[in-house]
């Protein structure tokens, strides 16, 4: 009767359950009667769990204590393994006990936790951290331990809690304006945890997380590392910078014999006889693309470390295209090409020297490339904007080479060229200057039928007129260089354009060398050896004969900071390796 109602009991449960009587037989060994039900089919389970003797077991400590006991069971059944949860409960003559079939909610916490596991795997892969926080900016969950912190450690915690106290504010202010703005931001940031020693680089990314009436409740964020990436380019930049305050500091040991050797030369240069004018002209050519060479290396150096200072003002620019276009019209005329420029009465506003020295290259550049025909320069408006252009009827450009001749050292064609043709450099200068000024460069060419190059120009108003020019005087010169053969031909050089000279190489000589008569100038190398500047010579010599002493500064070096000094002092600057004419121009203007 009991079998019966319980029977009809179980054929009201559900498919996946199974139910087993037990009892102690009069051994006391524990047997299972044929009542036990699985999908609607009576089997002796006992016989088909594979971990039978732990169900025993335990079924012999629930009939001894009379205890409940929950364990696993796993059946061997043709369609595969199945799992079910048994609870063995006591009853008055036996046990009895229920297993729920989990093998589908087993499969799926598997399959969720291989899915857990390959997410934090690719995370980790990735350099990814994923995080979710709440209102009050608490993390609920973070994924990922980029920073050395698991996700107990993040969870219910703030920024405050894991981050240095910079970072946490720079993080927390991110996260405001995000949750403020319910928009979502994109970041690089750089922060230094309470886990992690070092400074770690990310790309951040925050977006506002809705809840269902569309309120902002959290936010939810990605934050790829890129510290590696950061790093590698830190310490390429690093390298760059080193090369360039090599360059630098090494620019004065380079320019000085080349000084040297263009001051002898102007010397030699007027006292040969004229039938030797074509090895004159020989050695004036090489040596000046010598010279022009090393300038384009150490103003590259000067542009990457920064050290080129600008002088914004307003100017004519038909001052500038006459004086710029009569130096190249030599390079044009011995090579058979026009070049001419376009008159214009426009004013512009930039640092003139330094826009003067682009049009100088872009010209030197059309020139170098120009065979037959010629080149024209001027100064249009174009699409609202004025620009200064240099056309030529050059050997043209290919459209996929044309941005990479603002690459150094680039050169188009296997033209055959002299050695003493070019640098590579000058497109390079011309842009780096460029952006150094803010201004926009472009280049149109045709193969075979040339080239335009073309730099924007801001207006500008019409600048003051010019001191009349005051015609060059006798001076007596101090001059103190520490390199003796550039203070020999430095001061040949000076006698020959007619003036006194009292040359020295020490600031002791230099002041005996005076006798106790004033100077008209003082020309100072700016290093001059022993931690002594020109700074020094030129407070001695104006203790000694009054402030009034004019006094200009020569240098090789490309320091910013000099520049920024002398101008701070309001002394002249002439860098090495200097042009005599601009020397005596500087005079002549430090001593009106």
């Amino acid at each position: 009767m009991r079998d019966r109602t319980l029977l009809r009991a179980l054929e009201c449960l559900p498919d996946p359950f199974a139910v087993l009587i037990a009892t102690r037989n009069d051994s006391g060994t524990i047997v299972d009667l044929p009542i036990a039900f699985a999908n609607g089919a009576a089997l002796r389970l006992m016989e088909r769990i594979e971990n039978a003797a732990e169900l025993a077991e335990h079924c012999r400590k629930v009939l001894d204590t009379g205890v409940s006991a929950r364990l696993e069971g796993w059946c061997r059944e043709p369609g595969g393994r199945q799992c079910f949860e048994i609870v063995v409960s006591p009853m008055d003559d036996g046990i009895c006990w229920m297993g729920h079939d989990v093998t589908a909610a087993k499969a799926a916490m598997a399959e969720a936790r291989d899915t857990a596991r390959n997410l934090r795997q690719a995370l980790e892969i990735g350099q990814t951290v994923s995080f979710r926080v709440d209102r009050q900016f608490r993390y609920l969950w973070c994924i990922s331990d980029r920073i050395g912190a698991t996700n107990e450690d993040f969870r219910g915690k703030t920024d405050f809690d894991l981050f240095e106290p910079d970072s946490a504010a720079m993080l927390q202010d991110i996260y405001r304006g995000v949750f403020q703005s319910r928009t979502g931001a994109r970041r690089d940031i750089k922060v230094r945890s309470r886990f992690h020693s070092d400074l770690q680089f990310f790309d951040l990314v925050v977006e506002p997380h809705f809840d269902e009436a569309g309120d902002v409740d959290g936010l939810t964020g990605a934050a790829y590392e890129v510290t590696d990436r950061i790093n590698a380019q830190q310490a390429a930049e690093r390298a760059n910078q080193d090369k360039s305050r090599f360059l630098a500091a090494a620019s004065h040991d380079l320019r000085q014999p080349l000084q040297g050797l263009a001051l002898y030369f102007n010397v030699l240069a007027g006292r040969l006889p004229p039938g030797n004018a074509q090895v004159v002209k020989g050695m004036e050519y090489c040596m000046a693309s010598l010279t022009n060479l090393l300038n384009d290396i150490l103003d590259i150096s000067k542009l990457d470390a920064g050290a080129v200072t600008c002088d914004i003002r307003d100017f004519a620019v038909a001052d500038l295209l006459e004086m710029t276009v009569s130096a190249h019209a030599p390079a044009a005329r011995k090579k058979g090409v026009r070049l001419r420029r376009v008159a214009t009465a426009a004013n512009g506003r930039t640092d003139p020297v330094l826009f003067g020295r682009m049009i100088g290259n872009l010209i030197a550049n059309a020139v170098s490339y120009t065979d037959k025909g010629g080149i024209v320069v001027g100064c249009r408006r174009r699409q609202g904007k004025r620009w200064v252009e240099i056309w030529d009827s050059g050997i043209g450009i290919p459209a996929d080479k044309q941005g990479d001749i603002f690459k150094e050292f680039q050169q188009l064609g296997d033209r055959e060229r002299g050695t003493c043709e070019g640098s590579g450099l000058g497109l390079a200068i011309v842009l780096r200057t460029a952006e150094l000024l803010g201004l926009e460069v472009r280049v149109a060419s045709r193969p075979g039928r040339g080239s335009v190059f073309a730099i924007e120009l801001p207006p500008g108003e019409t600048p003051p007129a010019a001191a009349p020019e005051i015609g060059p005087r006798p001076l007596r010169i101090a001059l103190l260089e520490d390199d003796v053969n550039v203070l020999q031909a430095l001061a040949l050089a000076l006698k020959s354009s007619g003036h006194q000279v009292v040359p020295a190489s020490t600031l002791s000589a230099l002041l005996a060398g005076l006798s106790g008569a004033a100077p008209d100038v003082l020309v100072a190398d700016y290093r001059l050896g022993a931690d002594v500047t020109a700074m020094d010579a030129i407070a001695s010599v104006r203790t000694a004969f009054g402030d009034r002493v004019p006094a200009i500064v020569l240098t090789g070096d490309t320091d910013a900071h000099l520049d920024g000094l002398m101008a701070e002092k309001c002394l002249p600057i002439v860098h090495k390796p200097l042009s005599l004419d601009a020397l005596l121009a500087c005079l002549a203007r430090v001593t009106e």
